[in-house]
């Protein structure tokens, strides 16, 4: 049916199940009871497909906003993966290389700088495999749904 049919379905099943079980100490006749089990089924069916619908909606409006971004002549938000992809860079390298390296050659007391936090780390690095994938994608022409969602490409083709 659904992927969250597929993904939730042995819990909404236990759901509707306990449900029913609770129905049953109170429901007398057999056909109250099976017009009751399957309002039920509908109810859990129609809020499934409510929210796989906003799920849909949420990632139209994303791919939507990538696309228009990735789209523009505003040369700043178009670099502005790579941008963050040289600010860590920059930052890993004051970091692990500049300070030390001023703090043995100026005498200056040697205690190690803190680690980048590890939403650092998670954040950048994210952003480093989408954008690298995007490229690399664009650089061999690759084109299937997942490469266009991720480059924010319409057409085939490939982009210099």
């Amino acid at each position: 049916m659904s992927f969250l049919t597929d993904i939730f379905g042995s819990g909404t099943d236990s759901l509707i199940t306990s449900i029913t079980r609770v129905a049953d100490q109170f429901i007398t006749t057999d056909e109250e009871r099976d017009a009751f089990k399957l309002r039920m089924a509908s109810l859990v069916h129609k809020r499934e497909s409510e929210i796989e619908q906003t799920l849909r909606s949420e990632q139209q409006a994303k791919q939507e906003i990538l696309t228009s971004e990735l789209n523009q002549d505003d040369k700043f938000t178009k670099r502005a993966r790579p941008m963050l992809v040289y600010f860590g860079l920059l930052m890993i390298a004051i970091n692990y290389m500049i300070f030390p390296i001023l703090a043995r050659i100026t005498s200056m007391d040697a205690t190690p700088l803190p680690d980048l936090p590890w939403e650092f780390w998670a954040g950048w690095s994210g952003i480093v495999a989408t954008w690298s994938i995007g490229r690399s994608a664009e650089k061999i022409g690759a084109s299937n749904k997942i490469t266009r969602l991720i480059t924010g490409q319409k057409n085939s083709g490939v982009v210099g």
